[in-house]
């Protein structure tokens, strides 16, 4: 399982992209940085779900019971072809390329803190 998230973020790479993206307004960088933030805090909380014998993780990608290993992997490579993604396309795509995973991380550390998850360890 590892490996094969690992190999994601080196195909990608791989590719030569011929597209020639604008760069980040401040605002949107701003953004990637809480982004950021939100997945260390959603990690944090998936890995002490994989840590504590009972609790289930929801997200099917990593499976009910995911190892720590396989939760830090997950976390990576998805940050990291996130950050590829916006990085290439084009300027007036990169606000819902950017916001949509936002939110999406927002709600998820709000679900696990709801439930009883807090922050860390």
């Amino acid at each position: 399982m590892i490996k094969k998230l690992l190999m994601v973020p080196l195909l990608i790479l791989s590719f030569e992209m011929t597209a020639n993206a604008d760069e980040l307004t401040d605002k949107q960088e701003t953004k990637m940085k809480w982004f950021q933030v939100l997945t260390v805090m959603d990690a944090l909380q998936t890995i002490k779900i994989a840590s504590t014998p009972g609790l289930v993780e929801l997200n099917p990608i990593m499976g009910a019971n995911p190892s720590v290993g396989t939760v830090i992997a997950f976390f990576t490579v998805r940050n990291i072809i996130h950050h590829q993604v916006v990085e290439r396309v084009p300027q007036k795509y990169k606000d819902a390329f950017i916001d949509i995973p936002l939110v999406g991380q927002g709600i998820a550390v709000v679900w696990n803190l709801g439930n009883g998850l807090g922050i860390g360890f």
